[in-house]
């Protein structure tokens, strides 16, 4: 199974505002991360950017991993498994439904944990101009230390760019 980390990001390497604040995300960083996830089969997301997704953006041949304790009593869409089980229980659930490519695209705490089990391969982030006081940061504070391999740059807009890089093995 290949795993990328795919997020939003500002220049001081926030995910989010306060209260979860995300209006600075640029329409472009939007767009490519709705063309990434086309080429999933499951995407693993937190429970505040499952309630922005607007519906008509869940793809059906892609199953959507929403992880939360208090789950909704109806969904937005049918492929869609509410969860707060440990990232390895949710790999393997993935593995039994066969998914070879899988992104993950949560908060600080959660993209921390996936990368302290080593069940990230790949990280994208879209790195917005503009500098947060306060939010929440890409990784949650943690033990972690991990070497990456930069495989490319792109220009997404005048203001945003996109830098992707391989997890290197220690």
């Amino acid at each position: 199974m290949k795993t990328i980390l795919y997020m939003a990001i500002t220049i001081n390497g926030f995910v989010a505002g306060e209260n979860d604040d995300t209006s600075w995300v640029s329409k472009e960083s939007w767009e490519s991360y709705l063309k990434t996830i086309k080429s999933m089969d499951a995407v693993i997301i937190g429970r505040n950017t499952y309630e922005i997704m607007p519906q008509d953006e869940f793809q059906q041949n892609c199953i959507y991993v929403v992880l939360t304790h208090n789950a909704p009593e109806k969904t937005k869409v049918s492929n869609v498994i509410f969860t707060d089980k440990s990232p390895k229980a949710i790999f393997d659930l993935l593995n039994e439904k066969d998914c070879q490519r899988v992104c993950v695209s949560g908060g600080g705490q959660t993209n921390a944990q996936f990368l302290k089990e080593n069940l990230i391969d790949e990280i994208c982030v879209d790195v917005e101009s503009y500098i947060l006081g306060r939010g929440i940061p890409l990784f949650k504070q943690n033990d972690i230390n991990q070497r990456l391999k930069l495989l490319d740059v792109n220009k997404l807009s005048d203001n945003t760019i996109q830098l992707h890089y391989e997890i290197q093995r220690i």
